[in-house]
């Protein structure tokens, strides 16, 4: 079998205004409205590394400075791996990613943010 070109599909779905927007707007959201951590021991790993007044009953507040701090310790390109632990692909500079919804699980924090 013939090995075929890399397609690359470009889909822009948002213009840098709009990303922009939503970044200002979720920043906003994280500081002033929080967001609900059920973990007891998530909460108390930031009350510590944020502050005791950064967290009420279940939710956290986290203020702008400190994601805008966190967002540089990401990667700039992620590589993902087949399970046989193969390089199957690279997701580039460009692209952007985040976590949704945890499962529950602890332990899934970085180290370097505990510090």
């Amino acid at each position: 079998m013939e090995t075929s070109a890399i397609i690359r599909p470009n889909l822009t779905v948002l213009n840098d205004g709009q990303k922009e927007k939503i970044h200002s707007d979720s920043l906003k959201i994280l500081s002033t409205v929080g967001v609900r951590v059920e973990s007891e021991k998530a909460r108390k790993i930031f009350s510590k590394n944020i502050g005791s007044n950064a967290v009420r009953c279940d939710l956290v507040f986290i203020p702008s400075d400190i994601v805008e701090e966190v967002l540089k310790l990401a990667p700039s390109s992620i590589e993902i791996y087949n399970r046989k632990g193969d390089l199957a692909f690279q997701l580039p500079e460009d692209t952007r990613f985040g976590i949704g919804v945890t499962d529950g699980r602890e332990g899934w924090l970085d180290s370097r943010l505990l510090a």
